[in-house]
This record gives C-alpha cells, sequence and structure tokens, in this order.
C-alpha cells in the first residue's frame, strides 16, 4: 500500500483527532471559548464544516462505490462521533456540551454525505480511468 493510499485509508482517524484536538482546548477564564481572537458564532459555526470534512474523509477512505446502506452508515457513524465529542466536551474545563451543537454536528455530516454522494459519478469515473490499461500496457 502506497503512502497516498495508507493516508487516504487513515483520513477519518485523522480528521476525528484533529476534532478531538480542538475539543480538548479548554475555554477562556471570560468564556469565549477555546480560541479567544475567534468569536463564539464563528466557533459554533465550524462544526459544519469538520462535521462535513469528517463525513467525507469517510467516503475517501472507503472503496467506489458506496452503497445507500454504507452512505447511512457514514452518516450515522459521523453523527455519533458528535455525540461523543459533546460528551467529551462537557468534561474540559470552559467547555460545554450542548444539543445545538449535535444538530450543528448532524448538518455538516449530512451536507458532507450529500456531497460525496453528489461527487460519486466522478470519482467513480476517475477509478476506472485509473484501471484501463493504457496503450503502453498492452
Amino acid at each position: 500500500m502506497s503512502v497516498p493510499n495508507t493516508l487516504q485509508r487513515l483520513s477519518p482517524l485523522l480528521v476525528m483527532a484533529l476534532i478531538h484536538y480542538f475539543s480538548s482546548l479548554p475555554g477562556a477564564p471570560d468564556g469565549s471559548g477555546p480560541v479567544p481572537w475567534i468569536p463564539g458564532w464563528l466557533h459554533n459555526l465550524a462544526h459544519i464544516p469538520a462535521y462535513a470534512l469528517l463525513a467525507a474523509s469517510w467516503f475517501v477512505a472507503l472503496p467506489a462505490p458506496c452503497s445507500r446502506r454504507t452512505t447511512l452508515l457514514i452518516g450515522l457513524l459521523t453523527v455519533a462521533y458528535g455525540a461523543f465529542d459533546e460528551w467529551y466536551q462537557s468534561f474540559v474545563p470552559g467547555r460545554d456540551s450542548s444539543a445545538a451543537d449535535l444538530l450543528r454536528d448532524a448538518l455538516g455530516a449530512a451536507i458532507g454525505v450529500a456531497l460525496m454522494r453528489r461527487l460519486a459519478p466522478l470519482r467513480e469515473a476517475a477509478g476506472h480511468a485509473r484501471q484501463a490499461p493504457s496503450a503502453r500496457d498492452r
């Protein structure tokens, strides 16, 4: 397995590690969040692209094409990680856990799944192009 292929397969774990890192940062004493120069509303909105990226990384890690069952599983796994992350944040000083954050995580997961399903034909075409023997290989 080549290095790019290994990174591709590990991408969900890398994204989860990144999310976990930011979830582990303690909140500022003034309640402004873990990164004081980022406004709270922007921090809250960051859940959406973070979980869209996590959902997309599952598609990248798994072989194409993904069935509807696999797509549903990707969505559920992504939201389950969001629930775990919210629970974990409840133990981090200065941070809290909220249903609103979990809803933003689920919205991000839905966006990531929808985007990757929309891009699936392109991914399958690229996979077929890579597998087709070139004139040189014949």
